[in-house]
């Protein structure tokens, strides 16, 4: 992934001899990346999903990968209810890093008639100021 650094050096004009403190400063925006799957069989009543996050972020933010706690299935003619739960949902500053951390979500739903059963699963990923 690309990185924009920007360091600024503020200009004075000095016209006498001696010794001066020039300020500098970085914009290092954050970075983060969320891998989770296209798409899930839950074929089982119980499915258990893994997802991974990596980034650095700054020091007062927080990474939100929070999925839905609930959705529906559908075979076209009925629906069944879907409950999500999740392990975590939140990560800090100091707990991201460059390499990818594992979390999980559990599917659940009752047992599922024949048929060609749908639905979809929303995620929201953001930053957050702490």
């Amino acid at each position: 992934m690309l990185q924009l650094l920007m360091i600024n050096i503020c200009a004075e004009d000095y016209s006498e001899q001696g010794t001066y403190t020039i300020g500098l400063s970085v914009i290092n925006p954050p970075t983060y990346s969320v891998k989770i799957p296209k798409s899930i069989n839950v074929s089982d009543e119980t499915t258990n999903m893994t997802f991974y996050v990596k980034g650095d972020i700054f020091a007062d933010q927080k990474l939100n990968v929070i999925f839905d706690k609930s959705t529906t299935l559908s075979n076209g003619t009925s629906s069944v209810p879907v409950t999500i739960t999740q392990d975590k949902e939140s990560w800090s500053y100091g707990e991201l890093s460059d390499a990818y951390l594992s979390s999980a979500i559990n599917i659940t739903h009752r047992k599922l008639s024949a048929g060609i059963w749908n639905g979809h699963l929303t995620v929201r990923i953001s930053l957050q100021e702490t």
